[in-house]
């Protein structure tokens, strides 16, 4: 089930789609960024597509391919980790960058209940520079 998750997950964010993002999750889905400025934590799956929405899909980037995914199963069969690199470039100059993502997937039902994306948010001044 876990890799079927990140991969629907891993695929909606090389499309850059909000929805089918925000369709991952359930109805009373969460998402917590306990590495961005704000610490943001958004509920419910239509606040989830507002956020994806607003932001991941406004910003001026695509990204390319993901490498080095470690998959880590736990004692719970319904909580997963994951640590990857996403590989992108910056729009329009075409700008190679990449960035790190640690990932605690909650799961009900083959949905995602709860996020938390830890991102290596300290290389965003270096990627839009």
């Amino acid at each position: 089930m876990f890799n079927v998750v990140f991969d629907k997950y891993i695929e909606a964010v090389l499309e850059k789609s909000p929805t089918k993002l925000a369709a991952l999750f359930c109805d009373d889905g969460i998402l917590k960024l306990p590495f961005r400025t704000s610490r943001d934590t958004i509920e419910s799956q239509s606040q989830i597509l507002e956020h994806y929405s607003a932001s991941f899909g406004q910003a001026p980037l695509i990204f390319t391919s993901v490498q080095d995914v470690e998959l880590y199963s736990t004692d719970n069969p319904d909580i997963f980790i994951v640590e990857y690199r996403l590989n992108g470039k910056t729009l329009p100059h075409k700008k190679d960058f990449h960035c790190l993502y640690i990932n605690v997937f909650k799961l009900n039902n083959g949905k995602i209940k709860e996020l938390h994306d830890y991102e290596d948010v300290l290389n965003r001044e270096a990627i839009f520079s």
